[in-house]
């Protein structure tokens, strides 16, 4: 077990989730021009290091701990919309989707990052606590988290923040914003989900 929570590839998966976690933490301190900049070139190196992630061979009857709250939850997201403005836009999570029966999920930037975020930081906390048992659990979660949620929406993202860092055309995409009144069905987000296993099903 120890060569897999200790592995190389977990401690720079860690490394680069301390920075997004650290730099969410620190948002009012950036400029909108700063902060794409910046979480773009992140996010890039997120996806890498979390690809490579290797996967526990065995998962134990352990109930691994949310440390992020629904007020932390909040705050990161509200601070992320704020600094995005106009550029939040509201985009396809998965525009190849292949199943007629699924409704095709729209979200928005703001809410992708902070689901991120959210994830990182239930792993980091967890990793924290040095129980070997735990942090199997929390790298096997943080590991199907990338590949059944927040992956693929991060590649939607960084499609969108390159074209608004390397082409002329994001202006034009944001003034004709198509999604911008579209009625929205959150009940699958990962934010939801997260939530109600927090907070249980009632409101």
């Amino acid at each position: 077990m120890k060569d897999i929570i200790f592995s190389k590839e977990v401690v720079e998966f860690i490394t680069v989730a301390k920075e997004y976690c650290n730099f969410m933490d620190s948002l009012k301190e950036l400029e909108q021009e700063d902060f794409i900049f910046k979480i773009h070139k992140i996010n890039a190196l997120l996806y890498l290091k979390a690809s490579l992630l290797p996967m526990p061979e065995e998962v134990f009857e352990i109930e691994s701990d949310r440390y992020v709250t629904e007020e932390m939850y909040a705050t990161t997201l509200v601070n992320i919309q704020q600094l995005l403005g106009n550029k939040d836009l509201n985009i396809l999570a998965d525009p190849y989707t292949t199943d007629v029966e699924k409704e095709n999920e729209w979200i928005y930037i703001s809410e992708i990052l902070t689901d991120i975020y959210q994830s990182l930081c239930d792993f980091l906390n967890s990793y924290r606590t040095g129980n070997d048992e735990m942090m199997n659990n929390s790298l096997y979660e943080v590991i199907m988290d990338f590949k059944e949620w927040w992956g693929a929406k991060l590649l939607a993202t960084q499609f969108v923040l390159h074209k608004l860092l390397y082409t002329n055309e994001y202006d034009e995409i944001v003034a004709n914003n198509i999604f911008e009144n579209k009625e929205i069905n959150t009940e699958n987000w990962f934010t939801e989900r997260r939530r109600k296993d927090m907070f249980g099903d009632d409101e």
